[in-house]
């Protein structure tokens, strides 16, 4: 089954993703000339946490579950795993990097509302699926946004 997920109960979706076209002559998506470069950065944010939902085991972000999927999110970041990269450009000169992402919080409480047919799993059903190499551990705090 294909991974779906959408973003339209989010309180604010219209900033979470922009207009995007597929142009034959390039790879993939490509954002329309009117977006800014926060807007895609935003975009690819909003993009990177719909396809991890199925890796946190989570099918809906909620203000009951946002602090677990942010625990789950950075008990990923702590093991070598490349899920947790995403490009994005800083610069605005349209040269997308490669970056360890750390989201915080505040990243996932902007997605509350956001969905996706993953199949839930409890917190130890997905500890038990983890490899080795990942400290489980809480981490109830706003951490910082980025790393390289």
């Amino acid at each position: 089954m294909p991974l779906t997920w959408d973003i339209k109960n989010c309180r604010d979706a219209d900033s979470l993703m922009v207009d995007t076209f597929i142009d034959p002559n390039q790879f993939g998506e490509q954002f329309t000339e009117d977006s800014t470069n926060d807007q895609r950065n935003e975009h690819r944010i909003t993009t990177h946490i719909g396809m991890m939902m199925h890796n946190l085991g989570i099918n809906e972000i909620t203000s009951d579950n946002i602090y677990d999927v942010t625990e789950r999110y950075h008990i990923l970041c702590t093991g070598d795993d490349v899920r947790v990269g995403v490009f994005v450009d800083f610069t605005g000169d349209g040269e997308l990097k490669y970056h360890r992402m750390k989201l915080n919080t505040l990243h996932f409480a902007d997605r509350i509302g956001m969905r996706s047919n993953v199949v839930e799993q409890t917190r130890d059903e997905w500890v038990a699926a983890l490899r080795d190499g990942y400290t489980v551990e809480k981490f109830w705090e706003v951490a910082d946004c980025w790393t390289d």
